[in-house]
């Protein structure tokens, strides 16, 4: 799979056979962003495919709160992936922990490997001597594929969530 590293708010677009298609854009995530983000983790059915019983609804003035000492925090990345400008999905990395998620409506199209594949590589570029961890419910097959395709590897029950299903799967950093 080929991402785009593309850091700004555009998107890229490619020339097929006359027809233009307009590719899935990673960006850093901004303050501006965080209408959209609420709005989409929000949704209850949203937020149980994360992590069912475990992620909360916020309120939208937690919700603020919440992303400005994310965006503040030099213990934290965080990018939003984008297609037709429009934010589809999001992931964060903080003290070393991967959290991410794609719009339902766009699922299936490869954009939480691309997401995924980013950041991580992001977030080691950065620290040289860390390693990624993802915390996913064990029935969350195509999130399990995801990060199983951008190298991850299955490391057992979650001992702090081991009463809820969820597993761990951890990267390391080749260099």
């Amino acid at each position: 799979m080929t991402f785009i590293h593309n850091m700004s708010a555009r998107s890229t677009n490619l020339n097929i056979r006359g027809a233009d298609i307009l590719l899935p854009t990673v960006r850093p995530c901004i303050i501006e962003d965080n209408n959209k983000l609420h709005g989409l983790l929000n949704n209850r059915e949203l937020l149980d495919d994360l992590m069912p019983g475990v992620c909360a609804h916020l309120a939208h003035e937690a919700s603020i709160a919440f992303w400005k000492n994310e965006l503040a925090s030099q213990d934290s990345l965080q990018f939003v992936v984008c297609k037709e400008a429009s934010i589809v999905g999001a992931a964060r990395i903080e003290k070393g922990e991967l959290a991410y998620f794609i719009d339902r409506q766009h699922r299936g199209e490869g954009l939480a490997t691309l997401l995924i594949s980013f950041i991580c590589c992001e977030f080691l570029s950065r620290n040289k001597k860390h390693s990624i961890l993802a915390l996913i419910h064990r029935s969350n097959v195509a999130s399990i594929r995801a990060v199983e395709r951008c190298g991850f590897i299955f490391r057992g029950i979650s001992y702090i969530y081991r009463d809820s299903g969820v597993i761990e799967y951890r990267l390391r950093n080749p260099g």
